[in-house]
């Protein structure tokens, strides 16, 4: 360094260079003499790095600095052995000393070499990193779905498992729509229906509502199609349950107008309302029905309220507080006695109206702040949300409705910006979700047993994506083809409907085991005047069972006759003594090649002897060789020599059976 004389080329060619080797000592490469070993200190607190050939004179007044001792190498061995009460790994160290891990009797074979070296290695590391490398011994991965992918104990049989989706035929549907609006909130369903009419919004400046008659389908005249005229966005609407022509619209001028459709239809658009209900002060986001009592209609808006009105006397009687962020979704219980609230916040909060304008219980819900959705399951016992986690996976999860502090289990369903709309089924308690642009309907059976959320068979649309799936009440089933759910389902030019079975033997009498007495949810049970009083109801039960159909638990239990085999005829004998060489012919990809296929009478297992024209043998319990599929030549059986009538001769068909 800092000298300026030319440094020598020197070539590393062996070769070029045969009596000069890259040192001045003679030496060739490779040759040379070994590098001096350090001369270790028997101070056993340091390691002295000078070279033995040199001395302290060649530093001067500067000594070596000698190395730090290394830290004292620690052995971790993992402490997890197999356990016999459970069948898997469990950290326990008792009556273990470290050596490796502890595995019983019954599990030594289960065991793999590679698995036991792993389980048995050390790791070294220093005193300060000993704790975290024993605490990561054993690595656990967490898990969001302890029922995911439904082993063991988590197996079950569903009655529902093998449902199956239709969808009616081109006379069924409503073909040729109008043009939608695309620009309505994630807070809004986007499309309703109920068993008279649907309701859908339409790309129209001034928020206009088409309202298609049921009993009026096929395609529709091209043209402007009659249709509520509201003066304003239309961000949400809702059919009153209990009056299948009155519909209640949310608008973003803070009002919810509503409407009554007259009898047969619209036959031209309408501009006025019956009324306007007026009380918040930004857009109102959603409107949703009471289920059990009349005139009682819930809403909730962007100024982070929910009033619930009496639309007998057209006045808001409750407010509820305590949002602190967007409201995404609202959900009435079974009986209507409390509601479920979903916010942007990711709280979820349940409130008892009729005591308290605060929420009773509040829980973390959905991580995400794209759009969520909540509903009640199981009798109101529990609540069943979707929404986005961090990764914009889109996730179902199950809540006890008495403890918010955490799902009772939560399950990924795919990544899509389109928010999960569930539907639920209380008598089957079958879950359906799908949303704006998918092409699947996934339906879940919700149970309070692992896995809790049981997968059947999702529906894939055909005919491409979808906008939105508005599913009817159980009164709409068509309860004698087995049918227990029945939807509409909007494209964007169609209306088609959708029908789910379940495949039945019997499907003549009725099945009382799918179908238990219903819910009344088409009548109410109460007055608004009474609900805001107190006044709780439960919902009348009603059977489904048509007139004159036998139940299937009181029918009685006819099987199948038993198929008749003719007896076998004395004179007729397939044995054969010692072996039974065939010549045969294997036809493989791109060679074909002659083999001798054996036969023998000791053996009891099946046997394939291939000709030219396709026929297979197998040995019966007395060890006779009978054709199983027989084998057509010249128009006679190979194997018993009678005339060839079918698949299998009479003679081969009574051997086999």
């Amino acid at each position: 360094m800092g000298s300026s004389q030319p440094v020598p080329k020197v070539t590393l060619d062996p070769e070029k260079r045969p009596k000069e080797g890259l040192t001045r000592t003679g030496h060739r490469l490779g040759s040379g003499p070994a590098a001096p070993a350090a001369a270790v200190s028997r101070d056993p607190e340091e390691i002295s790095l000078v070279p033995a050939e040199y001395s302290s004179d060649d530093f001067g007044d500067e000594k070596p600095v000698p190395a730090p001792k290394p830290a004292p190498r620690t052995k971790v061995t993992s402490n997890a052995r197999w356990g016999e009460e459970c069948g898997g790994l469990v950290g326990s160290t008792n009556g273990h000393n470290g050596d490796g891990p502890v595995f019983p009797a019954a599990a030594q074979q289960k065991v793999t070499p590679r698995v036991r070296s792993c389980m048995a290695s050390t790791v070294s590391v220093g005193p300060a990193a000993a704790p975290r490398a024993a605490a990561s011994a054993v690595r656990r991965n967490p898990s969001r779905n302890e029922g995911r992918g439904f082993k063991g104990k988590h197996l079950r049989v569903s009655k529902y498992r093998h449902l199956n989706g239709s969808v009616g035929n081109r006379d069924t549907q409503i073909t040729n729509l109008p043009p939608m609006c695309k620009t309505l909130p994630g807070e809004s369903e986007g499309f309703r229906a109920n068993t008279e009419r649907l309701a859908l919004p339409l790309a129209i400046s001034g928020g206009h509502l088409a309202v298609l008659e049921l009993s009026k389908r096929g395609r529709l005249q091209s043209g402007v199609v009659p249709s509520l005229i509201c003066g304003t966005s239309i961000m949400d609407f809702a059919w009153d349950p209990f009056n299948d022509r009155r519909i209640a619209i949310a608008c973003d001028d803070g009002r919810v107008r509503v409407w009554t459709v007259p009898k047969g239809g619209l036959d031209e658009s309408l501009t006025e309302p019956d009324y306007e209900l007026k009380g918040h002060t930004e857009k109102v986001h959603f409107v949703k029905f009471h289920p059990t009592a009349a005139d009682v209609l819930a809403s909730g808006s962007h100024d982070l309220t929910i009033v619930i009105w009496n639309m007998a006397t057209r006045e808001a009687k409750i407010s509820l507080q305590g949002h602190t962020d967007q409201i995404f979704s609202l959900a009435w219980n079974p009986d209507g006695v409390l509601l479920a609230t979903l916010c942007k916040d990711q709280k979820l909060r349940v409130y008892d109206p009729r005591r308290s304008e605060l929420p009773v219980r509040e829980g973390l819900g959905p991580t995400g702040t794209r759009g969520a959705r909540v509903t009640w399951v199981l009798g109101g016992t529990h609540l069943v949300t979707t929404g986005f986690n961090k990764v914009s996976e889109r996730q179902v999860s199950l809540y006890d409705a008495k403890s918010l502090a955490a799902p009772v289990t939560t399950e990924g369903i795919d990544v899509s910006p389109a928010i999960l709309i569930p539907f639920y089924d209380e008598d089957s308690s079958t879950l359906f979700l799908s949303g704006k642009g998918d092409s699947t309907i996934f339906a879940f059976e919700v149970s309070l047993d692992p896995p809790y959320l049981f997968p059947l068979s999702h529906y894939k649309c055909p005919g491409g994506p979808h906008q939105a799936v508005a599913f009817l009440a159980k009164v709409a089933c068509n309860v004698a083809e087995v049918e227990f759910a029945r939807a509409f389902r909007l494209t964007t030019s169609n209306v088609e409907p959708l029908s789910f079975r379940v495949p039945r033997l019997r499907s003549e009498l009725f099945q009382d085991d799918l179908f238990p007495d219903t819910r009344v949810t088409w009548e109410p049970t109460l007055s608004s005047e009474e609900w805001f009083s107190g006044v709780t109801r439960l919902p009348k039960l009603v059977s489904l069972r048509p007139p004159g159909m036998d139940c299937l638990s009181e029918a009685p239990d006819v099987r199948p006759p038993a198929p008749h085999v003719p007896k076998l005829p004395q004179d007729v004998s397939l044995d054969f003594e010692g072996d039974l060489t065939l010549s045969s012919s294997l036809i493989e990809s791109n060679r074909e090649k002659e083999e001798q296929a054996s036969v023998r009478r000791p053996h009891s297992a099946w046997k394939s002897v291939v000709w030219p024209i396709q026929g297979c043998f197998k040995i019966n319990r007395r060890g006779a060789a009978v054709a199983y599929h027989c084998v057509h030549m010249f128009g006679m059986c190979v194997c018993c020599q009678a005339q060839a009538t079918g698949p299998l001769c009479l003679l081969c068909s009574i051997l086999n059976s």
